[in-house]
């Protein structure tokens, strides 16, 4: 894996934890189900999704 890739795959890491965490403050304070609680859910969803390309595709590089 590329140096590149590694440094994404750490901040990716790092923005999945802050996200979550600040999913669950939001959600302890306006609800699970809040609008605002959703969006940051939504949001949290797509860096996930970055970090599971990131990780497929230097699975795939090795191989």
């Amino acid at each position: 894996m590329s140096t590149t890739l590694k440094w994404m795959e750490k901040e990716l890491l790092q923005t999945i934890s802050l996200k979550r965490q600040e999913m669950i403050r939001v959600g302890e304070k306006t609800g699970l189900t809040s609008e605002e609680t959703l969006q940051i859910s939504q949001e949290l969803d797509e860096v996930i999704v970055k970090y599971q390309a990131i990780k497929t595709s230097s699975f795939f590089a090795i191989a």
